[in-house]
C-alpha cells in the first residue's frame, strides 16, 4: 500500500492490512534466516479471499517463497521509487533479443537490470554482452544490493555507445532523480 498524500502512512496503513488480514484477503509469510542474522522479515502474500476480489482464476495460495524471492522482492521495490519518481510500472521480464530485462520502458526504450548480488562476475559480463549484440540497444539503468564493484562490472561490459547509468540500492532515489531530470518527469 502506498498512502502519498499522507502525514503518518504508517498509522494509515498498519490498520489496513490488519483489516485485509482479518479478512483473509492478505497473509504472512516469514521467509527462514539464519542463525546470528536477526529476525525474517514479514512478507504480504494475496490469501483465498483477496484473489476472488482480484478475481484471480486457478488461485493456489503459497506456501513458502520461491528461491528468487528476494529478486522479486527487490524488482518491486525499484518498480515502487520509480513509480512515485514519475515513472510508468513499466513492462515487467520484457525480451529484447536475447535479454530479458527485469524493467522495459517502452514510452523511453529503457531497460532496467535489478541484481541481488549473488550471480558471478562472468554472469554479469553475459548479461551485458546480450545487450552489446542488439542492434538498436536500450538505455541499459542497473541496481544492485550487492557490491558496489558489481555496477562497475556490468556497466564496464557495455558497449562504449549505449547508454548507461546504475548503482546500489543505496543510491537509487539519486539516480531516479537525474532520470527525472532527463525525461522531464
Amino acid at each position: 500500500m502506498y498512502f502519498n498524500h499522507c502525514s503518518y502512512p504508517i498509522k494509515t496503513c498498519n490498520p489496513r492490512l490488519r483489516i485485509l488480514f482479518e479478512l483473509h484477503c492478505i497473509d504472512r509469510l516469514f521467509p527462514p534466516v539464519a542463525v546470528g542474522e536477526g529476525s525474517s522479515k514479514q512478507h504480504l502474500i494475496i490469501d483465498y479471499a483477496g484473489a476472488k476480489v482480484l478475481n484471480l482464476d486457478n488461485f493456489k495460495k503459497i506456501q513458502e517463497l520461491t528461491n528468487n524471492y528476494q529478486h522479486s522482492v527487490l524488482v518491486a521495490e525499484y518498480r515502487l521509487q520509480a513509480y512515485k519518481a514519475g515513472f510508468s510500472w513499466g513492462i515487467k521480464e520484457y525480451k529484447l533479443g536475447e535479454c530479458i530485462a527485469d524493467i522495459y520502458y517502452s514510452n523511453y526504450h529503457i531497460a532496467v537490470e535489478v541484481d541481488r548480488g549473488t550471480e558471478s562476475h562472468n554472469t554479469l559480463e553475459g548479461k551485458a554482452k546480450k545487450y552489446n549484440e542488439l542492434i538498436n540497444p536500450p538505455t541499459v539503468i542497473f541496481f544492485t544490493s550487492g557490491a558496489s564493484e558489481r555496477v562497475d562490472t556490468f556497466l564496464d561490459s557495455l558497449r562504449y555507445n549505449i547508454k548507461k547509468a546504475g548503482c546500489t540500492f543505496d543510491n537509487l532515489n539519486q539516480v531516479l532523480a537525474a532520470l527525472k531530470k532527463k525525461y522531464n518527469l
